[in-house]
């Protein structure tokens, strides 16, 4: 072995001939040194004087490897999938134990993958038929160990059904009516099972102006289709419709005698074969008390049932129900399904053992960050109810589909819902009415995402950033404008909260976030710009001073140069985004 020292000074090196480096008690690890600068080292000393740089040559001897108490290296390739035939199924896995960092490598005998070498995978489906597939997961931790896992993935065949199909006589005119005697109205059944309802209407008359809604059994209406003259058809669809009574409602604008026809197909899933499994809770124990966690499973005959209680991966608590001996704090608990086809689910909940006051007064924390200058993509899974890791906070949002006023105080009642479709890829066909058009959102106004962490949105109007185009689908992110900065700073899995919630706002407006006193983080990606040739950037900012006095936290951008062009230091002085003492940079 060869080893490079530098020795400073001149005089007579003295070295140990052998260095002792304890690693256990049995065998020690022991470095010996041969030579300095080609002297041979006797008596530990050479005898000439050295400086500089040397060559130090000897001899090494590492010992046994030490004892740790590492953990086994574990991989986890997620709950089985249910996807249609041609859709994806998202693939979630994970490794435990071992040492970090781990590389993740999917395979699969039959189908296609996309994102193999990561964590998070694709299985494409679309040249498959129905049935069950094997994806092995392998990871591989830093020191070259290796874990291997298999889930099964269910393909199947959607059914395509004519649900509705009815033809009636109009012989009364209509100008402008909506409601009785104005609209037709076309009641029809939703089976179970539908995964989406097509609804259309058509008539005869070309210069007839008919308009088509669907009501659901709420009488709420889910969907619409108005185009212009001259046509003779409308037709619109709902994704995930409830079982039951619906009703297609065909309004009349300045019509004559026709015939209306309104036609409903359904496509219709057959039931889900995975096991259905319940962590309950979040449980609170008092300390010193009987731990009895009670999950459930459903779905037929049951392989294994176990629970992982501390986190390692390892399932090592047999059955749903369960009396465990956990220490004093919070703890996440998961309990896991597999059937005796292979097929397996789980769910993750919490357990908090503390002093019986705790226990009876604990209440479940929410922290809101506001991100300024950002569009978002609401159909990514970083946002998702689906990938939330804290199941106190799903519990308290039923999964974020109760209204935000519910459990953030201050919160406005009047925010209004975007019914955004999820697990269908980002901008399925059926939310073209959500976004499109700059019909929807109207600019100023507080929106929020159910089924997703964005428990707030508003598009601010004017620019989206110098680098973005024009601002077709406000809120949504079209140019990749800040979906990046809000999964790194709130993303499910990897962000740096990953139970926080999001604030967001698109366009170049930091005192939007500021004025909201439910916002606990502001965070603003951009800075004013000063020096020559713009000129110093002078003002004082009075929304961010008084939401930083008000307990808000605010963050800003350290500045994008002159003029973007990062050639210029930005001029921090007097600067209400970079140079305040209330905010952070």
């Amino acid at each position: 072995m060869r080893l490079r020292r530098t020795l400073l000074g001149l005089g007579v090196v003295v070295v140990a001939a052998a260095v002792l480096l304890p690693v256990g008690a049995a065998s020690p690890a022991s470095l010996t040194i041969d030579s300095v600068g080609g002297q041979t080292v006797r008596n530990g000393t050479v005898g000439k004087p050295l400086s500089g740089l040397v060559d130090v040559r000897g001899r090494a001897n590492l010992g046994p490897a030490a004892t740790t108490d590492q953990a086994p290296l574990v991989a986890d390739a997620g709950d089985s999938a249910f996807v249609a035939v041609g859709d994806k199924a998202t693939l979630l896995g994970t490794g435990f134990g071992g040492t970090a960092p781990y590389k993740f490598a999917w395979s699969a005998s039959t189908g296609a993958l996309e994102g193999a070498d990561a964590a998070t995978a694709q299985f494409d489906t679309t040249a498959l038929s129905d049935g069950t597939y094997d994806v092995s997961l392998t990871v591989t931790d830093a020191g070259g160990a290796k874990a291997t896992d298999t889930v099964k993935v269910v393909v199947y065949a959607p059914e395509k059904r004519e649900i509705f199909n009815e033809t009636r006589p109009d012989a009364t005119p209509g100008v402008l009516a909506v409601g009785a005697p104005g609209t037709l109205e076309f009641p029809f059944d939703v089976p179970p099972g539908s995964s989406v309802i097509e609804v259309s209407t058509a008539w005869r008359v070309p210069a007839n102006d008919y308009d088509l809604r669907v009501l659901a059994p709420d009488d709420k209406e889910r969907a619409s289709s108005g185009d212009g003259v001259p046509t003779t058809q409308e037709q619109t669809s709902v994704a995930k419709p409830e079982p039951g009574k619906w009703t297609a409602a065909v309004d009349k604008f300045a019509t004559v005698a026709d015939e209306v026809t309104v036609k409903v197909d359904a496509t219709i899933v057959p039931g889900d074969p995975r096991p259905a499994v319940s962590a309950g809770g979040p449980y609170r124990f008092p300390t010193g008390g009987v731990q009895r966690l009670a999950g459930t499973v459903t779905g037929g005959q049951m392989r294994r049932v176990a629970w992982d209680t501390d986190g390692d991966g390892v399932f090592e608590t047999e059955g749903a129900e369960a009396t465990v001996a956990l220490d004093e704090g919070r703890h996440l608990v998961t309990l896991k399904a597999v059937d005796e086809a292979g097929l397996e689910r789980r769910q993750t909940t919490s357990v908090l053992v503390a002093d019986p006051a705790r226990v009876a007064e604990e209440t479940t924390a929410v922290t809101v960050i506001g991100v300024a200058d950002t569009g978002i993509n609401p159909y990514h899974f970083e946002f998702s109810a689906d990938t939330y890791p804290d199941p106190d906070v799903l519990a308290l949002t039923a999964n974020f589909t109760r209204h935000p006023s519910e459990y953030i105080p201050g919160y406005p009642a009047d925010a209004t819902a975007l019914p955004v479709t999820l697990g269908q890829g980002y901008f399925p066909a059926a939310d073209t009415a959500i976004w499109d058009g700059n019909k929807t959102i109207q600019a100023g106004k507080l929106y929020w995402v159910p089924g997703t962490k964005i428990v707030g949105a508003v598009d601010a109007g004017g620019s989206t950033g110098a680098t973005s185009g024009a601002d077709r689908h406000p809120i949504l992110d079209d140019n990749g404008h800040g979906s990046g900065s809000a999964s790194v700073s709130a993303g499910n899995r990897y962000g740096y909260c990953p139970t926080c919630l999001l604030m967001v706002v698109e366009a170049l407006d930091e005192s939007v976030v500021a004025r909201l006193p439910w916002v606990d983080i502001s965070s603003n990606s951009f800075g004013y710009v000063g020096g020559l040739p713009v000129g110093l950037a002078l003002g004082a900012n009075e929304t961010t001073r008084d939401a930083t006095e008000r307990g808000q936290t605010t963050l800003f951008a350290a500045g994008n140069g002159v003029g973007n062009a990062f050639d210029v230091p930005v001029s921090t002085y007097g600067s209400d985004q970079t140079g305040n003492d209330w905010t952070i940079t």
